[in-house]
């Protein structure tokens, strides 16, 4: 534990001093009664201090699965598993596309609004939208929307932020 916070903390916070980051997570180990692995700790925070550099990943023709569970922060047993189920080539489309960030949505409140009425609101804001493919109620929000919902519409209650596969819970077939 102490090597992976030490190493994310030397692979992603430039402003911290590299010869700090080292200490702490040594010191950490020795807290964690690792007295023993705070040697180990120290060694490898010390090599990697030297580069701030992840290392490369595994060349995808001697180990593909690993290859592709690097390049997309994923588990190697995930990339393994999806690999038997899907193959190769969708295995690692799926890991890809699992790295994407979903867009940020909205839900309408039906009972104060339509959702033209919705869109119309955060037009006035200057945020564009267009309506969600699977939820009745979503609005999809234009990239570069403020994360903070404190605009027109909002505060009236005519929508709340909401992933739209979120949304889909509520919603019911009937048999």
């Amino acid at each position: 534990m102490a090597l992976r916070l030490g190493a994310f903390e030397l692979l992603h916070h430039d402003k911290v001093p590299a010869h700090a980051a080292v200490n702490e997570a040594v010191e950490l180990a020795k807290e964690l009664k690792a007295a023993r692995a705070a040697g180990f700790v120290n060694a490898v925070l010390r090599r990697l201090s030297e580069t701030r550099a992840p290392p490369p990943p595994p060349s995808r023709e001697v180990d593909p699965i690993g290859h592709v569970a690097a390049i997309t922060a994923h588990p190697r047993w995930m990339v393994e598993r999806w690999t038997r189920w899907l193959g190769a080539a969708e295995a690692e489309k799926l890991c890809a596309a699992n790295q994407q960030q979903a867009p940020a949505a909205v839900r309408v409140a039906r009972r104060k609004a339509t959702r033209e009425q919705a869109q119309e609101a955060l037009q006035r804001s200057g945020i564009d939208s267009h309506p969600g493919k699977y939820s009745p109620d979503a609005l999809i929000l234009a990239a570069g929307a403020p994360p903070a919902l404190d605009i027109e519409g909002h505060d009236q209650g005519l929508f709340q932020a909401q992933d739209e596969a979120a949304q889909l819970v509520s919603y019911t077939r009937s048999v």
